[in-house]
């Protein structure tokens, strides 16, 4: 059954609405950055007066952005003014991940030689919060880290449209990053469900290492990718 949200509830996207731009390009770029930090589960029915009262917006800008994702097949419509959160099957993971494998060490790459050494201490930051959230088993925030990692290293890679087609992938498949903690609780994480291999990526970083971190790269991906197919035929009827 899917899950309704209603306004009362809490998620703390209204602190990344500022006024500046449109509301409705910035009620968007919130509601992507939740989407692609597992801030929806897969399944979630998202109306547009709970969306419009958690952004701390109006319902125009709150309706056009849930519209524009809609457009872009991130979301669905659902019934009665709302959004739906689609759920993936095993083929369609198996197809993101596989694009993603072929993006993302590109990426890495073209952003290796732009990160300076301030950037690098912050990407082990990340990484330690990571970390910590993990131990403490807050995996929302495990999430949000993640997603926050993996940017900050791909941004610097001057790549616009690759960036884009990037985030395209983690729209579709941030949602069911949470199966990765919840979806079925008998199956034990490897040493790397955490923190993946975020040290050998900054490592790899560290000493211009091109090789090295595409490798990483893929490994930290492929790391995820096989406990979400598990959990995914582990749920199969």
């Amino acid at each position: 059954m899917c899950n309704m949200l209603e306004p009362e509830e809490s998620l703390s996207l209204a602190a990344g609405i500022t006024r500046g731009d449109t509301l409705t390009d910035q009620a968007e770029s919130v509601l992507r950055d939740a989407l692609m930090s597992g801030g929806f589960r897969p399944g979630e029915t998202i109306t547009i007066r709970a969306l419009s009262g958690r952004l701390g917006v109006s319902v125009t800008p709150a309706k056009d952005a849930m519209a524009r994702l809609i457009g872009e097949r991130i979301l669905e419509w659902g019934p009665r003014r709302s959004a739906l959160v689609p759920a993936l099957t095993l083929q369609s993971i198996e197809e993101i991940y596989a694009i993603r494998l072929a993006l993302e060490p590109i990426a890495a790459a073209a952003a290796m030689r732009n990160i300076p050494g301030k950037s690098i201490a912050e990407l082990k930051k990340i990484n330690a919060r990571l970390a910590t959230a993990m131990e403490r088993k807050n995996h929302k925030s495990v999430l949000v880290s993640n997603r926050d990692f993996h940017f900050a290293i791909y941004g610097r890679a001057g790549l616009p449209m690759l960036l884009k087609m990037i985030e395209g992938m983690w729209l579709r498949l941030g949602p069911s990053l949470n199966l990765l903690y919840t979806g079925h609780p008998k199956l034990p994480f490897s040493k790397r469900g955490g923190t993946g291999f975020h040290t050998e990526i900054v490592a790899a970083i560290e000493e211009r290492d091109e090789a090295a971190l595409r490798q990483h790269i893929a490994d930290d991906l492929a790391t995820g990718r096989d406990r979400l197919k598990a959990i995914f035929t582990l749920q199969q009827p």
